[in-house]
């Protein structure tokens, strides 16, 4: 929303919690002041263009450059493409620079069952102990960029084990690895990472224990 006052002649506006001015002609210099009136005042252009009527005549005022970064809004996101974005830290040096902890989505799966992961996924943790697993990713034209960890594991890390699985699936045309499926078989835990690159799952990083 925007907040408006006149004041000297000029126009303040308060949006967001910032407070500047902008200097725009609110007296004709003639004898009636009815009509230097503001009537409405909205913001358009992403938030980034002010439109101020004023007995029926629109200014457009240009905010961008006392805005503090560019944010754009469409149905189901916000974004901004031009700027670094700090989160406790006003000196960001990355596309997105976090100084502090950062939370993760856990989802724990038990076997035997046939999971489908969704955008709401992050870190999922397969238990196999009593029966073999699917995962099935999303197709990755549709989440290019999106990382998985995925962590195949036991009831206790000292067993038993089981010769149960973890297989690793996707939707659509694209592959895991080259192949249609990526299965964790070994006899202990196992981890991997996943990302999609657009085109199909490429895992970046696995281990498994040994002991």
């Amino acid at each position: 929303s925007v907040n408006i006052d006149q004041q000297n002649g000029n126009l303040t506006i308060t949006e967001g919690g910032n407070t500047f001015e902008v200097v725009i002609p609110l007296n004709d210099a003639d004898a009636d002041s009815t009509n230097e009136l503001i009537t409405s005042a909205a913001l358009s252009g992403n938030g980034t263009i002010l439109e101020i009527e004023q007995q029926g005549q629109i200014i457009s005022v240009d905010l961008e450059p006392v805005i503090e970064g560019t944010w754009q809004e469409e149905p189901g996101s916000v974004f901004n493409n031009t700027e670094d974005i700090g989160i406790g830290t006003t000196t960001p040096n990355s596309s997105l620079h976090v100084q502090g902890s950062y939370g993760a989505a856990v989802q724990v799966l038990a076997g035997p069952q046939v999971y489908q992961a969704t955008d709401a996924d992050q870190v999922i943790i397969c238990n196999v102990s009593a029966g073999s697993i699917t995962l099935t990713l999303p197709n990755p034209a549709t989440c290019a960029g999106r990382v998985y960890s995925v962590r195949k594991t036991f009831d206790t890390g000292l067993g038993p084990f089981t010769s149960n699985t973890l297989t690793i699936q996707t939707t659509g045309a694209g592959e895991i690895e080259f192949a249609p499926t990526f299965t964790m078989s070994w006899v202990k835990q196992e981890s991997a990472v996943l990302i999609s690159d657009g085109i199909n799952w490429y895992v970046v990083s696995y281990s498994r224990n040994e002991v």
